[in-house]
């Protein structure tokens, strides 16, 4: 396994009534030489009004690349744009070329008019040859916080194995601060771009942060946002290594073996002591 979080990040925001939703291209930084995987909150006034894991997208499409959806969560509130909706997606982009990734525009079509929405990524890779999967198929763990910071979210997977957690929120606010999880990653380090003018609950702020850890030391995400109503949702990502590699691994490894037990025989003459056969001169 071999994850590794990339430099690259940013995002953006928008506060104009519709039902579609384009961003803009950019040019993040990532691996010259691995495979780089954009992760993406979406963060939106939502459109359901009670707590729901649907998404609120009809689309969402960027030329000539895949856009995975591991979840969405809708922190309801009982009315439309009363709380906050959440969507985390994934998208694997090759090598960087001269250290930058390019992001085409991306088209969103939402379910409904959306006012307040906004976007957030960060960039982490895999050797090249690997890809992503989503941990169990699809198993993030969901959070609302009504009126309240961001809360804890401890994701734990019970095996050794590597994995890169992601945790995207939309918090219902105005303004750019926020201080992450200490030991992970996140957009724009303490500040990302949310919309501003009018009160808070008119606004929406995306943010996104990420670490690389193994699955049974259970890591804790605990940001700290401010007391708004806000959605959140946490994905395990693991590393799919193709199986050439794993079968190669495995008769390098015991061609290696055989190279062993050859060279420590060469050379020594062998006795039977007992039911083993050890060098001649160790019988004695």
């Amino acid at each position: 396994m071999a994850w590794a979080i990339e430099i690259g990040s940013g995002g953006t925001s928008d506060k104009t009534s519709g039902n579609t939703y384009s961003i803009s291209a950019t040019n993040p930084a990532g691996s010259n030489t691995r495979n780089n995987v954009v992760f993406l909150a979406l963060a939106l006034d939502n459109l359901a009004t009670t707590d729901v894991t649907t998404s609120p997208c009809l689309s969402f499409s960027e030329s000539g690349q895949t856009w995975t959806r591991a979840g969405s969560f809708t922190n309801g509130q009982g009315a439309a744009a009363a709380g906050a909706t959440v969507e985390l997606r994934w998208s694997e982009r090759g090598t960087a070329t001269a250290g930058s990734l390019t992001i085409g525009s991306i088209a969103i079509t939402f379910s409904g008019t959306v006012v307040a929405k906004g976007v957030a990524f960060f960039v982490a890779s895999v050797p090249v040859g690997s890809t992503v999967a989503l941990y169990g198929g699809g198993s993030p763990i969901t959070r609302a916080d009504d009126g309240a910071d961001a809360g804890s979210i401890q994701y734990v997977i019970p095996d050794s194995n590597e994995y890169l957690f992601a945790r995207a929120i939309s918090a219902e606010r105005a303004g750019t601060s926020w201080t992450p999880t200490s030991g992970f990653a996140a957009t724009g380090g303490s500040t990302v771009t949310g919309t501003s003018g009018g009160s808070a609950v008119t606004n929406i702020q995306a943010l996104i942060e990420g670490t690389i850890a193994i699955g049974n030391t259970g890591p804790i995400s605990d940001p700290t946002t401010s007391a708004v109503d806000q959605a959140s949702i946490m994905a395990a990502f693991t590393e799919v290594v193709p199986v050439t590699s794993r079968v190669n691994d495995k008769i390098i490894g015991a061609q290696q073996a055989v190279n062993r037990a050859a060279y420590f025989c060469m050379g020594n003459k062998w006795a039977r002591r007992g039911r083993l056969w050890v060098p001649e001169h160790a019988a004695l």
